[in-house]
């Protein structure tokens, strides 16, 4: 940016623009958290964050704009402004532990003096994130603009009118893109934490912390992995962390079919899903999937005595609705039976995506399943998740016969005949299914 648009920016701000400083936040803060991370030395990592030397360098410069005091020469600009008072605020850092321990190497090898070096791979990095944003979608532009500028999830759906959701699977999506273009090994501080960004897309999930999650129980176990209630540090909310078992460490099979798992219900947001939240290393080794913890029981143990026939149908209709968004999108989830379907205050939660892969027809097989809810044709495809939603409803009936609730809606009966069908070409879609169950 040139130093007359800086003059226009920062008069916008003077003049009572609220976007204005909208705008220095959304241009700047990358930039600036990239040039602190590169100048701090690994003995400082561990004390030093860039975050607050960056955030405490724009709050100098508003405080300073407010006086009316920013000023530069011909050859300036805000950004080289905003890098010297950043390099300033680090320096004051710097010195109060050197204070306490006098290292002439570190000091050395935390450069405060701003050179040409401002325009190295930090500046390379939000280059390319301005490029992949001028790109996008207007509203996902936005939602990153607001991230980089600081605002949290809750004040950026205020801003656009979405809700958080909608944002966090925003920024989720992004910094994959991001990921996928990079060559840089930078951090990239994007959604609350520094985030590795390279050329992997699985790097681009890797982005939490064992750390930040305090282990309360264990809630669920498979053959692959356990699920444990957690506690989040950073929210102070209950998550669900999915650990794969240490046996299987090392196994190809089993830690590609894990990391499937975190890339698919990444790329996935829909009410009836359970939300993703993230993904990282285990201090073994192993790898663990945080989610949004669904606080409910399984339709396996939901239907009882008090259940009304009315609820059943809802719960049904929200699994396969769950289905039908899924089929669009091209994946399938290859494990659906009434232990991996969760109500919760009558909302609907899908779990357990162990198993879902792209749908790819008739040619890509399943790989795995539960006996009982198994296409006879074993394969992934969405003929094969109507032939388990089918066994799904087939197990609803009956416990609504045996649980005494108010007796089994007509219709249901076809519905299993028409998913269950032993040829798939014969098998009714997850969107024809939705139409008949929206009518019973």
């Amino acid at each position: 940016m040139d130093s007359h648009f800086s003059k226009i920016l920062l008069n916008r701000y003077r003049e009572g623009d609220s976007e204005a400083a909208f705008e220095i936040y959304s241009r700047y803060a990358q930039r600036l958290f990239a040039l602190t991370r590169t100048r701090i030395g690994k003995q400082l990592t561990a004390k030093i964050d860039p975050e607050d030397v960056m955030q405490s360098a724009f709050q100098a410069f508003f405080a300073k704009a407010d006086r009316d005091e920013v000023f530069w020469n011909k050859q300036g600009d805000l950004w080289r402004l905003l890098a010297a008072i950043c390099i300033n605020h680090l320096k004051r850092e710097v010195e109060h532990f050197g204070a306490a321990k006098r290292n002439t190497n570190l000091e050395h090898a935390i450069e405060v003096e701003l050179d040409n070096r401002l325009d190295g791979a930090g500046n390379k990095l939000a280059e390319l994130l301005e490029s992949l944003v001028h790109n996008e979608k207007p509203l996902v532009s936005q939602v990153a603009q607001g991230r980089l500028a600081g605002f949290t999830l809750a004040e950026i759906a205020e801003r656009t009118g979405r809700s958080e959701r909608t944002i966090r699977r925003i920024l989720q999506i992004l910094k994959a893109k991001l990921a996928k273009e990079s060559t840089l090994n930078l951090q990239f501080h994007f959604d609350g934490e520094s985030k590795t960004t390279g050329p992997d897309h699985d790097a681009a999930l890797l982005d939490s912390n064992y750390d930040d999650f305090d282990l309360l129980k264990m809630i669920d176990a498979g053959a692959f992995g356990k699920v444990y209630l957690a506690r989040s540090h950073r929210t102070n909310s209950l998550v669900a962390v999915k650990a794969l078992r240490k046996s299987w460490l090392g196994d190809e099979t089993a830690e590609s079919l894990f990391l499937n798992e975190a890339k698919i219900l990444a790329s996935i947001e829909h009410t009836n899903v359970v939300q993703f939240l993230g993904a990282g290393r285990l201090p073994n080794g192993s790898w663990f999937i945080v989610m949004e913890y669904a606080n409910g029981v399984s339709l396996k143990h939901a239907i009882n005595s008090k259940t009304t026939s009315t609820e059943i149908l809802n719960w049904l209709l929200q699994t396969c609705r769950a289905l039908e968004f899924l089929h669009d999108n091209g994946l399938t989830h290859g494990d659906l039976k009434p232990a991996n379907i969760i109500v919760c205050n009558g909302v609907v939660q899908v779990i357990d995506f162990g198993f879902a892969q792209q749908a790819d027809g008739a040619s890509s097989k399943l790989r795995g399943g539960t006996s009982g809810f198994i296409a006879p044709e074993l394969n992934a495809n969405p003929s094969s998740d109507m032939f388990a939603f089918g066994k799904v409803v087939d197990f609803a009936m009956k416990n609504m016969v045996e649980g005494g609730s108010d007796g089994v809606p007509v219709g249901l009966a076809e519905i299993v005949e028409l998913t269950t069908a032993i040829d798939p070409d014969n098998r009714l879609s997850s969107r024809e299914i939705v139409l008949r169950l929206e009518k019973l």
